[in-house]
């Protein structure tokens, strides 16, 4: 409903970080993950721990089971090359590291998608560019403004927004530079289930792509 949408967009401005359970418990209570964590990142950085990665590719398979990723291919080997890290000293690797979603504007319409079982998701996305000035207010998932503001992101500035959504059968986020949105660095996605909003101290994400982790 619009009402939940729009209290948990207020809530996720105002507090960055939402507290999360334990691994173990979150696999005692739910056999699942704590949440689905996609850092967007060149291919030579090491994946930090705990997180996917997203360099950039088109649409597809990935290895680590999940089948994800862009329209347009902005990956290191791209000449709409937009996977980066900015190497700054002062930043962790998970800071340094983004994705421009279409640099050139070579891609009208640019977005990224993953398949996911039907359902309700908080989906939370972060921008952080270490270097350089970002514009993320066109930013849109599932069709539905994410409520960037419409002032420039400052460089080193990191600014979340975060929404519910239903879920068919893939998630979409849009993001090009004619519709002001230019980088991405991470993205979460918490499972919430079909039969209403759980506490966000209790996400949920179906384990089915990791094994190791169902009961």
């Amino acid at each position: 409903p619009a009402h939940v949408r729009m209290l948990h967009r207020l809530l996720v401005a105002e507090v960055e970080e939402a507290t999360d359970v334990s691994d173990e418990e979150a696999r005692t209570w739910y056999g699942a993950h704590v949440k689905l964590k996609i850092n967007f990142q060149d291919e030579d950085t090491a994946t930090p721990r705990g997180w996917l990665r997203d360099t950039g590719e088109p649409f597809g398979f990935r290895r680590n089971g999940f089948t994800y990723g862009w329209k347009c291919d902005v990956s290191s080997a791209a000449i709409n090359r937009g996977a980066i890290n900015r190497n700054r000293s002062v930043y962790t690797a998970l800071e340094n590291t983004l994705v421009v979603s279409d640099k050139y504007s070579h891609c009208p319409g640019q977005e990224w998608r993953i398949d996911l079982r039907p359902g309700v998701y908080h989906v939370e996305v972060t921008v952080q560019d270490p270097m350089y000035t970002s514009s993320a207010s066109g930013f849109m998932l599932q069709g539905e403004s994410l409520g960037f503001p419409d002032v420039p992101v400052r460089p080193g500035q990191t600014i979340r927004r975060a929404l519910l959504v239903d879920v068919i059968d893939f998630l979409s986020l849009s993001c090009d530079r004619e519709s002001a949105c230019t980088s991405i660095s991470r993205i979460t996605i918490q499972y919430t289930g079909n039969d209403g909003v759980r506490s966000r101290l209790r996400p949920l994400l179906e384990c089915a792509q990791q094994p190791a982790w169902c009961p």
